[in-house]
């Protein structure tokens, strides 16, 4: 089984796809639970990929402290959907940091005083990797693999 994760996850398209996916990602950074963007993106390549999933998880319970409704949250499904089951999680959410580097400016975010400064954006690709890897060979999972978007990491 690690043999045939490996083919995959190593494959040109698998390399380009995780390269463009982290860099649009990169480049549109959202805060706790205004996630829209990156929800959608996670999404469109969760259908591509033909991996069921539900949205309208996490929900902010604190609007009075943090902005937006959220329910940003996805959670995805590969395998048979019987035990045993193993979650992977990644978050998804940037910081309210301005991106003052010297990356090359199409790198860059694109939204003022915020960046995605500790890796989430890698986080959710790599999530998405996994789905992509995990898939196709969904026919050899004993069990069921979660997969969890997780909104407002940061504060939340």
């Amino acid at each position: 089984l690690l043999d045939e994760i490996r083919m995959v996850a190593n494959g040109p398209a698998m390399k380009d796809f995780l390269s463009e996916t982290r860099r649009s990602l990169h480049r549109h950074p959202e805060l706790m639970y205004q996630l829209p963007f990156t929800s959608d993106a996670i999404r469109s390549a969760l259908t591509e990929l033909d991996v069921p999933f539900t949205t309208g998880w996490a929900k902010n319970s604190h609007p009075d402290v943090f902005p937006g409704d959220g329910g940003f949250g996805i959670v995805a499904t590969i395998g048979t959907g019987e035990e045993p089951c193993v979650l992977l999680r990644a978050d998804m959410d940037a910081l309210p940091i301005l991106e003052a580097t010297e990356n090359i400016e199409e790198f860059k975010s694109t939204s003022g005083g915020k960046m995605h400064a500790c890796g989430h954006d890698g986080h959710t690709t790599m999530l998405l990797g996994a789905a992509a890897a995990l898939k196709r060979m969904e026919g050899s999972i004993q069990g069921t693999v979660r997969l969890m978007f997780q909104p407002a990491e940061e504060g939340g």
